[in-house]
């Protein structure tokens, strides 16, 4: 065999890919790979997170991998007598058999930088795929009629960057043996009690929620909040969104109301007062207010300054703007001196999915929810869903319709995929409804008893108990608070 310095002068048996202008790769690369494995198969065990047979340019080199990887999975010996036998011994190119190719390759070895062989092989796939979502696209544009929107086309290929971004192996894991990991974990929970180590949880400013969350928010957690209409989740989600910002910085993606209606309910959420609140439809309407009340919403603007509160208000939003944006807010608030910690979305029937499920919202829905959910530990921030629940609960069979997880068993893997589950529930909104129609006295006083309180219900809360909690609400101007004591 005729050698060029180290090169085996193989050109590859093709694979539709070795067109002009070529697609990266790297030919020699990939042979020092597969070589480092034939040599050491223990090697396999470093590399095989980083790696797939896919991520090869040269579909022979993805056959050997695949085989490789099986026998040495097997137990089996991976050498090139025993690899030939598996594949067979037939003519990768003029005048060389596979079985000669990979008695090169293991001659040409080196096991020194198999790791590095690998991550390179696998961005090189990376950029191949980069290119031709990018060709793709640029081929819907021109070519496609009027029934495909510019912006579904965008849609597309952010789904296909972010799926390359994704196909990123685990070699980022960090493992360590059950001892090491019990040690650190000690040090961790030592240096948490001597104070040298703060807690990485974010307070959500409710003394009961904290309790019964162990903390509050945690960097990498997927929350859900979900209610029927008329329950309270935009209340919720004002009260949330503005305490998590006094503790860390904070992004609301507002989906659903106007941006003029949100920042109406954040005055009027911190200019409550139990002798006069405010409503923020008065807000809206503006010729309702009295000079106190400017006094007071003057005052409660005040309270936001410098508080690191983003809010996005729009439509048909994307899971790869929803990263983008995350990425984007995270450096904003660096160069402020903060570090993002929750991002809040109102609410997930906004959340638009790619075309390739053909309106199935069962499969656009598990997509989301496992991706918000890796969103959240990749850019490590905790992610807090609100989902509106379908009319199941009000079915006049149901005599108790607090929700439960049973209300999302339609909604993909929303439950599976999240830490905690919360259900948001407000006797008052049906009372109001029966008081109304039936003017029965015992009614309404129970409804004077429970007009302001709102219970939110621990369906799913990792390493929390699965209990309820009562908050003051006053939805007319989005104050969430503590009960006071003896209510």
């Amino acid at each position: 065999m005729r050698r060029q310095g180290n090169v085996i002068p193989f050109q590859g048996i093709g694979g539709g890919q070795n067109e002009a202008p070529p697609l990266p790769h790297s030919i020699d690369v990939e042979q020092a790979l597969l070589g480092a494995v034939l040599h050491n198969n223990d090697v396999m065990a470093e590399v095989a997170s980083i790696v797939t047979p896919e991520h090869f340019f040269e579909a022979l080199h993805g056959q050997i991998w695949r085989e490789m990887a099986a026998m040495i999975a097997q137990g089996l010996p991976c050498t090139p007598i025993t690899a030939k036998a598996y594949i067979g011994d037939k003519e990768v190119d003029e005048d060389l058999t596979l079985g000669a190719y990979l008695r090169e390759l293991a001659v040409q070895a080196t096991t020194v930088n198999a790791k590095g062989y690998a991550l390179i092989v696998r961005d090189l796939a990376a950029r191949r795929r980069i290119i031709q979502a990018a060709e793709q696209a640029a081929d819907r544009a021109r070519n496609e009629g009027i029934e495909s929107s510019s912006d579904s086309i965008v849609d597309d290929i952010e789904a296909a960057m972010l799926d390359c971004r994704a196909d990123e192996g685990s070699d980022h894991l960090a493992g360590m043996y059950g001892d090491e990991a019990a040690q650190w974990l000690l040090d961790r929970v030592e240096a948490k009690r001597n104070g040298t180590l703060e807690d990485e949880a974010i307070p959500t400013g409710l003394p009961v929620i904290d309790a019964l969350t162990k903390g509050g928010y945690r960097r990498g957690e997927l929350w859900l909040i979900a209610g029927r209409p008329g329950m309270g989740k935009s209340v919720v989600l004002t009260s949330f969104s503005r305490r998590a910002a006094q503790k860390a910085g904070t992004l609301v993606y507002q989906l659903e109301i106007t941006r003029e209606q949100q920042v109406a309910r954040y005055l009027t959420d911190i200019a409550w007062d139990r002798q006069g609140a405010i409503e923020f439809g008065d807000v809206m309407q503006a010729t309702r207010l009295s000079d106190a009340d400017m006094y007071r919403l003057h005052w409660a603007k005040s309270q936001y300054d410098g508080l690191p509160l983003r809010l996005e208000v729009g439509n048909d939003i994307t899971l790869p703007k929803i990263v983008h944006g995350i990425r984007a807010e995270r450096r904003r608030m660096a160069r402020r001196g903060h570090k993002l910690g929750v991002v809040f979305i109102d609410y997930l029937d906004f959340i638009k999915s790619p075309d390739r499920y053909k309106g199935n919202r069962n499969l656009e829905i598990s997509e989301i929810a496992n991706g918000l959910k890796t969103v959240a530990k990749a850019e490590d921030v905790c992610i807090v869903l609100l989902v509106q629940l379908n009319r199941q609960t009000e079915k006049q069979e149901r005599t108790d319709r607090r929700p439960n997880l049973g209300d999302l068993r339609d909604s993909g893997s929303l439950e599976q995929a999240a830490d905690r589950v919360l259900f948001l529930y407000r006797d008052a909104y049906y009372l109001e409804e029966k008081v109304k129609r039936t003017g029965d006295p015992d009614l309404a006083d129970r409804l004077a008893k429970r007009r302001n309180i709102l219970e939110v219900i621990f369906g799913k809360n990792r390493a929390g108990p699965l209990t309820t909690a009562e908050l003051f609400c006053d939805v007319a101007s989005s104050r969430l608070d503590a009960l006071a004591p003896g209510a």
